[in-house]
C-alpha cells in the first residue's frame, strides 16, 4: 500500500512508528494522534524512540514531554476534535422514543463499579508494599468523596506524596507513574462518574423523570441497570441521542473540552457538567498574567497566588482546594509555563472551557443539590437550552472541527519538516518498496 500510494504522511491513531516496525518505512513521516491515555504510549522508551520524521498530536503533551521524553518541538498539543458532518447526518436511525427521548442522558462505557475496579487491581498485586499504597489511595479518595471534596482536577502527584509519607513508603518514579495512571486516576474517574449518575438516578426515581445511560455493561450494573439503553454507534445514532435528550451529562477527571462534550454540542445537544477546576481557570490565569506584567516579573521567578489582588486571590484558593493543593505553595514561573499562560490569554491556544465559553461555570454543579437545581432549571427552559447550544456550538465548530484541526496540524508538520535536517532523506533509498524489504529483513 505504501509503494502504490506513495504517501507524504502516515497518520496513526494511538500508535507510533516503533509499534509498527514491520509495516512502516523509515523515510516516510509518521504522525501519531494520541486520543487515549494508553500504557504503551505513556512510556519513556516510546518517547525516546521517536526520530526526526516522527510527529505527535493530541492530548497529554505536558506529561508526555516532561515525563516520557516526547519531543516538544514535534508535538502539536490539542484536545479531541469532532466530526460535525457525521454527527449531524440525516441518515435514518431507529427513532424509538423509549431509547432516545429522555430528560437526562449520560453516554459512557465506564460501567465497572469503583469497588470492582479496585478489587481487580488488588488481585493483580503480589507486593505487600504496593498493596498498602493501593489501599491508602482508595481510602483517601473515598474520604474526599464522603466530605464532598473529590474533584476531577485532583492533583494525584500531591495525593500520592501524602500517602507515601503516611505509609512510610518510597516509590520509584516509574512506580509512581503506574500508581497514578493505572489506579488512582481511573478509580477517581469511576467514583466521580458513578456518583453523578447516582444523583441523576435519585432524581429520576423521586420525580418520575427519565434517565438514559448509554454504553457497555450498564444493563448489568447493580444500581443502575433499569436506566440502561444499550450502546450507540458513533455518528448519526450518537448525534440523535444527544439531540433527543433535554440535558446531557459530563463528569469525571476529563476536562469539558472532551470528545463527549464536543461531539454532543456539534450534534446540537445541551450539556451540564460536574465542576472541574481545570475548566474554570481562565479568569485566574488572566489575573496571574496581569500580575506578572504589572510587577515586571519575567521567568524564572517565584510568585504566590495568595498575593493576587482581590477577588483573584480568593478564586485562586478555591481552585487550589478543588485540586487538593496548598494555595500557599509558591508558583514557579519558567519559560514553558509562561509561554502557556501567554498563548492562552492571547487566544492562540484554547485550553480551558471557560476560555471558549465565558459563562461555562453556570452550566456546572459540584453536589447533588446543585445538580438537581441545574437539571430542573434547564429542563423547564427549552428556549434557553437552544440559545446556549447555538452559541457554544459555534466555538466547537470554529476550534475543534476536523477540518480546522487538520489544516493546523498539517501546517505544523510541514513547517517542522521544512526546518528539519535533510540528512535522513538524502541517505534513504528512493525506492519505497526496497526500503520496506530492507526493514523486513
Amino acid at each position: 500500500a505504501i509503494r502504490d500510494f506513495e504517501p507524504d504522511l502516515i497518520l496513526l491513531i494511538d500508535h507510533t512508528r516503533a509499534s509498527q516496525p514491520e509495516i512502516l518505512i523509515q523515510n516516510v513521516p509518521v504522525l501519531t494522534w494520541i486520543q487515549d491515555r494508553l500504557p504503551w504510549l505513556f512510556d519513556s522508551k516510546v518517547g525516546q524512540s521517536l526520530g526526526e520524521l516522527d510527529f505527535v498530536m493530541g492530548q497529554g503533551k505536558r506529561d508526555l514531554v516532561q515525563r516520557y521524553a516526547y519531543p516538544e518541538e514535534r508535538f502539536y498539543g490539542c484536545d479531541m476534535a469532532t466530526d460535525v458532518v457525521r454527527l449531524t447526518s440525516r441518515v435514518a436511525v431507529d427513532s424509538d422514543p423509549e431509547r432516545f427521548d429522555c430528560d437526562v442522558a449520560f453516554a459512557t462505557h465506564a460501567s465497572e463499579t469503583p469497588r470492582e475496579f479496585a478489587d481487580g487491581r488488588r488481585a493483580e498485586c503480589d507486593n505487600s508494599m504496593a498493596m498498602a499504597v493501593l489501599d491508602a489511595i482508595e481510602s483517601a479518595l473515598v474520604t474526599r468523596q464522603d466530605r464532598g471534596e473529590l474533584n476531577g482536577a485532583l492533583n494525584f502527584s500531591v495525593l500520592l506524596s501524602e500517602i507515601e509519607e503516611s505509609t512510610g513508603t518510597s516509590l520509584s518514579a516509574t512506580a509512581r507513574d503506574g500508581m497514578i495512571d493505572h489506579f488512582a486516576r481511573p478509580l477517581a474517574e469511576r467514583m466521580i462518574r458513578q456518583e453523578t449518575i447516582r444523583w441523576a438516578a435519585n432524581w429520576a426515581r423521586a420525580s418520575g423523570g427519565r434517565l438514559h445511560i448509554y454504553g457497555d455493561g450498564w444493563d448489568r450494573h447493580p444500581d443502575f441497570a433499569e436506566f440502561a439503553r444499550g450502546t450507540l454507534v458513533h455518528g448519526p445514532e450518537l448525534g440523535e441521542a444527544f439531540r433527543r435528550a433535554k440535558v446531557n451529562l459530563h463528569s469525571g477527571c476529563n476536562f469539558a473540552l472532551h470528545q463527549r462534550v464536543l461531539d454532543g454540542l456539534a450534534a446540537g445537544g445541551f450539556f451540564i457538567a460536574r465542576r472541574h477546576a481545570g475548566d474554570i481557570g481562565f479568569p485566574v490565569m488572566r489575573a496571574i498574567r496581569a500580575f506578572l506584567v504589572q510587577r515586571g516579573i519575567s521567568p524564572p521567578a517565584t510568585i504566590y497566588g495568595v498575593d493576587l489582588p482581590a477577588p483573584w486571590h480568593s478564586e485562586f484558593e478555591r481552585l487550589c482546594r478543588m485540586k487538593g493543593v496548598d494555595p500557599k505553595k509558591p508558583l514557579e514561573i519558567n519559560d514553558r509555563n509562561m509561554r502557556r499562560i501567554e498563548s492562552v490569554c492571547e487566544g492562540e491556544a484554547i485550553m480551558l472551557a471557560d476560555q471558549l465559553w465565558p459563562e461555562f461555570e453556570a452550566l456546572t454543579f459540584s453536589c447533588e443539590a446543585e445538580f438537581v437545581d441545574r437539571l430542573e432549571y434547564y429542563i423547564q427552559r427549552p428556549d434557553e437550552r437552544r440559545a446556549c447550544v447555538s452559541q457554544m456550538r459555534k466555538g466547537v465548530i470554529e476550534h475543534f472541527g476536523y477540518e480546522t484541526l487538520m489544516r493546523c496540524v498539517l501546517d505544523f508538520t510541514a513547517g517542522r519538516l521544512s526546518a528539519a535536517p535533510s540528512e535522513t532523506e538524502s541517505q534513504a533509498p528512493q525506492d519505497a518498496f526496497a526500503v520496506a524489504e530492507a526493514n523486513a529483513l
